[in-house]
């Protein structure tokens, strides 16, 4: 039986998932017994000039053997650090081969790497966006600025939901050293005060007296993204309903602005 804690580290050679899996690497550097699956989804490759002429399956295989040497010379470097390291390839769509890649191998997480882009494709088509509001684990979102990796100190949005439950317990599960800033917002939809926010951290496991706990009024995800840029935090976590995208989007789903707009690396979990 596998031992291991399995990590699947979406990795496209690109800026975005060299940010995500540097951050696995600190995460797992600092946890034993951690596996790094690094996996790319080879969709259709950009067509090189003068190829028309070319077999597809002759453009999928030259793109598959440069993706998989950037993948061999990244688990190389991560076992030269004691790291375990597996490549993983499939010829499918980013979002299907990360979400299938986890729940076949039992992973605790889930990281990818997303730069902001336009709204519309965050919110509605990045692969991001996609297998954060569908993966059964959480998942880490590395954006914004750098931070350390396992984080010292996490910014848990609190409303009282399930969600935020997942990931006030996704947090203390997955980084045990860290200090919490739990924050509630009180606004039109919901939102807890001071008492309350208390509370909810005791039903989660936590000792209030031993963390930092925020309630406030106003706009949520304004209050939280001010919160995260302090430089002091090192991940913001928060809960997903699991929603489509339109829907979160017409609803002002916070997760979703969150994904946008966060200044740091953000967990999302439900």
């Amino acid at each position: 039986m596998d031992s291991l804690r399995h990590v699947v580290v979406g990795f496209d050679g690109r800026q975005d998932g060299h940010r995500a899996l540097a951050w696995a690497r600190d995460f797992a550097l600092a946890s034993p017994g951690t596996a790094l699956d690094l996996t790319h989804a080879l969709a259709l490759p950009a067509l090189p000039m003068h190829s028309l002429h070319l077999p597809a399956e002759e453009i999928f295989a030259a793109a598959e053997r440069e993706i998989r040497a950037q993948l061999d010379a990244a688990a190389n470097a991560l076992a030269a650090a004691g790291l375990t390291a597996e490549v993983h390839v499939r010829r499918w769509l980013p979002a299907d081969t990360l979400l299938e890649q986890a729940d076949r191998l039992g992973a605790v997480l889930i990281v990818v790497g997303q730069h902001g882009g336009r709204a519309r494709r965050v919110l509605i088509g990045s692969t991001s966006g996609r297998v954060s509001r569908e993966a059964r684990v959480p998942v880490v979102v590395a954006r914004g600025a750098q931070r350390p990796s396992p984080p010292r100190r996490i910014l848990v949005s609190v409303d009282g939901s399930p969600g935020s439950h997942a990931a006030l317990l996704a947090a203390r599960t997955l980084f045990p050293g860290a200090r919490f800033l739990l924050a509630s917002v009180r606004d039109r939809t919901g939102g807890l005060d001071a008492t309350a926010l208390a509370d909810f951290a005791r039903t989660g496991g936590v000792d209030p007296e031993e963390i930092d706990l925020h309630s406030t009024e106003g706009d949520a995800a304004a209050a939280l993204l001010e919160l995260a840029a302090d430089s002091r935090i090192d991940l913001l976590c928060a809960g997903r309903r699991g929603s489509g995208p339109l829907r979160d989007l017409l609803l002002g789903s916070v997760s979703e602005k969150l994904l946008q707009l966060a200044p740091c690396p953000l967990l999302l979990s439900h």
